[in-house]
């Protein structure tokens, strides 16, 4: 059996750390934090591509489901993974442990300069829009709103570990709630359309394979999410137990309620509603709560972003944290705080990397695309290092969780994965060639990285 050299990943049992993770998560609470991030504002701007996509509500609803239980498997992967090295920062020791640490580099290269800044950016514009509309005030000022929520955020985050679940679980909550009373609203209305409207519609133009692509490229996207609560692995109590079940609760539960929702607007709209309408989730708002709908509907998105933002900001913490740990980053962020007990370090680097890509980029569309394009390429590499995982069995003597239906699973969501990412490049090469090309940056930067490192001389943690 394969052990980690003192030389490559050091010992994870933080022999010699002034400070340890708490263990703070259970099944509930990791649950709860990955429908802090999925249930975000897809499920009310999507819908309306998905069904531009979709020939009627029969396929538009397959997709939804289909992407969905490929979803739940892919979290059913990420559990094995953070169950065979319940450390923080998994899934940087998935992909070090099995494509070695030039690999491993360029995925903390990624999350470092582009994936998790423009996400959290892009995540941030879209809070400072949305706050705008509960307070008008702030309009016209979303960049500088962008940067105070980031800083907030990534403030609460360096408090405690019990901080951010607070808010991981309180956003979920609120929403689920929210939601729950609108869908019995919604299915209490008369609605829009007759039953039989609802499916006689028009077909959209352009070929089945194309808009079926793309479509799923969306909703994989509204559903993305379970990679957060895997890289903290280590605060569960007994993560080869409990990781699998926060999983499949929380992605059964965005399953049944993206269900819910789409059939929610396909009884208030109808197909063609639906279509037209860029707004579906504000429109229906609209159309159940009246005058208030808009504010109602700028709420939940924006408790959305914060429970999203609150649970990625914890999570990428614990990835430049183990990158510090294991060599691949200055080892200054190897650091927990005294009293806090988390990476503040890490938190800060991160809260200066997402302002700078705010101020660049300044535009939601832009920021979204660089994220989805590096997120898929990594995806599919942490997918496929569970295969070497397993070959050479690493991390077995932890026991714990195992994905059914070896190998078959995986090799589902790989392929589909890869399959999402070749419609990123084919359809949105203007976009992509850039992020290319930044992440190439890091190939010269790895190697010089680990020159430096070597010539040193010294092991880390040996």
């Amino acid at each position: 059996m394969k052990k980690f050299p003192p030389s490559d990943i050091p010992p994870q049992n933080h022999q010699g750390d002034p400070v340890r993770f708490r263990q703070h998560f259970g099944p509930w609470t990791g649950a709860l934090t990955v429908l802090a991030v999925v249930i975000g504002a897809g499920i009310f701007s999507v819908p309306q591509r998905v069904a531009a996509f979709s020939d009627g509500p029969i396929m538009m609803l397959s997709l939804w489901l289909i992407v969905g239980l490929v979803c739940l498997a892919a979290s059913l992967v990420w559990a094995e993974l953070g169950s065979r090295l319940p450390f923080a920062g998994s899934d940087f020791l998935a992909i070090r442990e099995g494509f070695g640490r030039h690999v491993a580099f360029l995925y903390g290269w990624k999350s470092l300069t582009i994936g998790a800044p423009t996400s959290r950016a892009a995540l941030a514009l879209v809070g400072a829009e949305y706050g705008a509309v509960l307070f008008p005030v702030l309009g016209g000022h979303e960049i500088a709103v962008g940067a105070v929520l980031i800083v907030v955020l990534c403030l609460a985050n360096m408090q405690s570990l019990s901080s951010v679940i607070f808010i991981n679980v309180t956003s979920a909550a609120f929403k689920v709630a929210v939601l729950v009373v609108f869908l019995i609203m919604v299915f209490l209305s008369s609605g829009q359309q007759p039953a039989t409207e609802v499916i006689a519609t028009a077909a959209p133009e352009g070929s089945l394979l194309k808009r079926m692509a793309l479509a799923s490229l969306l909703v994989f996207f509204s559903y993305n999410g379970w990679s957060r609560i895997a890289v903290v692995a280590e605060e569960f109590r007994d993560p080869g137990k409990e990781l699998v079940k926060s999983m499949v609760i929380s992605m059964v539960g965005a399953i049944v309620l993206y269900m819910l929702m789409n059939l929610a607007y396909l009884h208030a709209l109808g197909i063609n509603g639906m279509r037209t309408n860029p707004a579906v989730g504000s429109a229906t708002m609209d159309m159940v709560f009246g005058k208030a709908g808009a504010i109602i509907f700028a709420l939940v998105v924006v408790v959305s972003v914060i429970g999203s933002m609150s649970a990625s900001i914890m999570a990428v913490a614990r990835v430049y944290y183990a990158m510090a740990k294991s060599g691949t980053f200055f080892r200054f962020f190897h650091h927990l705080g005294r009293r806090s007990a988390v990476p503040e370090r890490a938190i800060w680097i991160h809260l200066i990397g997402a302002i700078i890509m705010l101020l660049l980029k300044q535009n939601f569309v832009d920021l979204v695309t660089s994220a989805i394009f590096m997120n898929l390429i990594f995806f599919s590499v942490r997918v496929a290092s569970l295969f070497v995982l397993r070959k050479q069995r690493i991390g077995e003597e932890h026991g714990g969780y195992r994905v059914p239906l070896y190998p078959i699973l995986p090799i589902i969501v790989l392929l589909f994965m890869l399959a999402l990412l070749v419609i990123r490049v084919i359809y949105d090469w203007d976009r992509a060639w850039f992020d290319l090309a930044l992440l190439g940056v890091g190939i010269p930067a790895s190697i010089w990285w680990f020159r430096w490192q070597d010539s040193k001389a010294t092991p880390v943690d040996a």
